[in-house]
C-alpha cells in the first residue's frame, strides 16, 4: 500500500479507505423500522432448522477463510459440529421466531485488497473484502 496516491499523515490511510468504502452507499437511505409493524404475518413454522442440517453445513465449512468480526475459527466450528449443532439449531430457530438475529451476525470486517500489484488510488484500485462471522453464514445457509 506504500504506493498509494494518499495526500496524508500514514496513520491516517485506513481511516481515508473506509471513508471511501462508506461514501460508497452514503447516498441510500436508511431502512424505516416503521415498516416492520406492517410485517404481521408469520412465517416462522416454514423455517424449522433441524440440528442434523446444522451440523452438515457446519461440517463443511471452508477452514482456509479468515474468521470474522466474532473471532470464532472456522477449523473450531467443523471440528465441533456433532456438540454446537444442536444448541445453535435453537438459537437460529428462536432468532427466525423472534424476529431478532445477534448485531455480530450482522457485522463484517471489511479489508481493502489491492486490485493491481502497485496501488495508487484508494477509490480505482482498492474493493472490499468483507469477513463475516461464520455461524451468522451457517445460519444463512439453513433457511437461504
Amino acid at each position: 500500500m506504500a504506493n498509494l496516491d494518499y495526500q496524508g499523515p500514514p496513520d491516517k490511510l485506513a481511516e481515508a479507505i473506509n471513508e471511501f468504502f462508506v461514501s460508497v452507499s452514503s447516498h441510500m437511505p436508511k431502512v424505516d423500522p416503521a415498516i416492520l409493524v406492517e410485517l404481521t404475518d408469520d412465517y416462522s413454522c416454514e423455517f424449522w432448522i433441524d440440528p442434523i442440517e446444522v451440523e452438515n453445513y457446519l461440517a463443511r465449512i471452508n477452514i482456509s477463510k479468515a474468521s470474522g468480526p466474532d473471532g470464532i475459527p472456522s477449523w473450531l466450528l467443523r471440528d465441533v459440529a456433532p456438540y454446537l449443532c444442536q444448541p445453535l439449531a435453537a438459537i437460529f430457530n428462536a432468532s427466525i421466531r423472534e424476529g431478532y438475529m445477534p448485531p455480530i451476525w450482522k457485522s463484517a470486517e471489511v479489508v481493502p485488497v489491492p486490485k493491481i500489484p502497485r496501488p495508487r488510488s484508494i477509490q480505482t484500485d482498492l474493493h472490499p473484502i468483507s469477513l463475516l462471522p461464520c455461524v451468522a453464514k451457517v445460519f444463512e445457509s439453513t433457511i437461504g
